[in-house]
């Protein structure tokens, strides 16, 4: 059975805006992209800390490593924030236990995103760039990767989903897909006529 088989769509009506939540096993699914420029709270004190501004998603592990956060400051300094420090990255608001001030090298990070990484079967066939990275409801676990094969690919045949396996192989900009019979399409007008 496929990861995303069986899944149930929610629209969910909030102040002005609709969101969609994807529904699967109990889970709900997240996009990292959707999750940028929230604010970072600290749950002990309530503090505002600042914005999210990048998750450090090191390959293979199925966990993030780090959140960069910009502090709300004059100066826009960011710090990292390990993963040991968050509790929850919400939809609205991601919550930590405390500043982790120990971690200011988002810059040995920076340059190593797997988003914009060109995704390749095992018999060296392009199957498309990573676009997203879809997270579980607490957003500190990688389900698996959007990849896109270009924009009428994707109205026709719908973006890619990659569930997330330990048969994966991130390689600098190259994520290389092992069993293609893992990778799905969701959405497309294909599919919506089946």
């Amino acid at each position: 059975m496929h990861p995303i088989d069986g899944c149930i769509l929610f629209i969910l009506k909030g102040e002005n805006k609709f969101r969609v939540r994807i529904f699967k096993g109990g889970v709900f699914m997240k996009r990292l992209k959707k999750l940028l420029n929230i604010p970072v709270v600290e749950i002990t004190s309530g503090k505002l800390i600042g914005t999210l501004k990048d998750v450090i998603y090191i390959p293979p592990y199925q966990s993030i490593s780090a959140i960069v956060v910009e502090e709300n400051s004059l100066f826009k300094n960011t710090k990292v924030i390990s993963k040991d420090y968050i509790r929850k990255l919400g939809e609205d608001v991601a919550m930590i236990l405390k500043k982790d001030e120990s971690h200011t090298g988002y810059e040995l990070y920076k340059n190593q995103s797997i988003l914009g990484a060109k995704v390749i079967g095992d018999g060296g066939e392009e199957i498309g760039i990573i676009e997203d990275i879809i997270l579980d409801d607490s957003g500190l676990n990688v389900l698996g990767f959007e990849a896109t094969a270009g924009i009428v690919q994707d109205l026709l045949e719908g973006r890619i989903f990659i569930p997330y396996s330990n048969n994966l192989l991130f390689n600098g900009n190259t994520l290389m897909v092992s069993n293609i019979d893992d990778i799905k399409n969701i959405g497309g007008l294909k599919n919506l006529f089946k």
